[in-house]
C-alpha cells in the first residue's frame, strides 16, 4: 500500500511541477507585455498609468529611457515649457513666448509666422519622439503633444484611447 501511495504522490508532485512551470512561463509573457521600462512595470496597474517623463539637462527621460535633445534646440525649448507646469500642459501663448520670444507687441506678420512655425515644430517633435521610442513595445500606446480643444492647451503625453 505504501508503494502505491508513493506513486500517487509522485504523480501529483509531477503534475504540480508541470503546472507551476506552465504558470511561470505564462507569468513571464504577461510581465513582458507589461514592461514599461522601469522597475514597477510588473504591476497590473501599470497598464493604465501614463509614463514617467522627466527633463534632465538636454535629455528627455521617458520611463528612464533617454531621448537626447542636444541637437534639437527648439524641441528642447518646447519641452521645457511643458515642464514648467505640474500637469505637463502648455498653451500657445506660453509656448510662443518661450520658444520664439514673442511679446504682446510682436507684429501681426511675425505672430502669424510664429504660429505656422509652432505647428511645424509640434508636428516634427511628435514624429521625432515617436521614432525615438519606436523600439520599445509600450511606446506605441503613447500620444505626444495632444491638443485639448476644450481647455485650449497641449498635453505633453497621453495614453492612447483603450478603444
Amino acid at each position: 500500500m505504501k508503494q502505491s501511495d508513493d506513486f500517487a504522490s509522485y504523480q501529483e508532485w509531477s503534475t504540480l511541477l508541470q503546472a507551476t512551470h506552465h504558470m511561470r512561463e505564462t507569468l513571464d509573457v504577461i510581465l513582458e507585455q507589461l514592461d514599461l521600462g522601469h522597475p514597477s512595470a510588473s504591476s497590473w496597474s501599470s497598464l493604465y498609468v501614463p509614463p514617467k517623463v522627466d527633463l534632465r539637462g538636454s535629455n528627455l527621460l521617458v520611463n528612464n529611457v533617454p531621448v537626447p535633445l542636444a541637437s534639437r534646440p527648439l524641441t528642447l525649448k518646447l519641452l521645457q515649457v511643458f515642464f514648467q507646469h505640474p500637469e505637463h500642459v502648455a498653451d500657445k501663448l506660453a509656448i510662443t513666448q518661450s520658444v520664439y520670444q514673442q511679446t504682446p507687441v510682436t507684429s501681426i506678420r511675425r505672430t502669424q509666422s510664429n504660429e505656422c512655425n509652432l505647428n511645424k515644430l509640434i508636428s516634427r517633435t511628435r514624429t521625432f519622439l515617436e521614432l525615438a521610442l519606436v523600439h520599445l513595445p509600450w511606446a506605441a500606446r503613447l500620444e505626444w503633444l495632444v491638443y485639448d480643444h476644450k481647455e485650449r492647451h497641449w498635453h505633453l503625453v497621453m495614453l492612447k484611447s483603450q478603444t
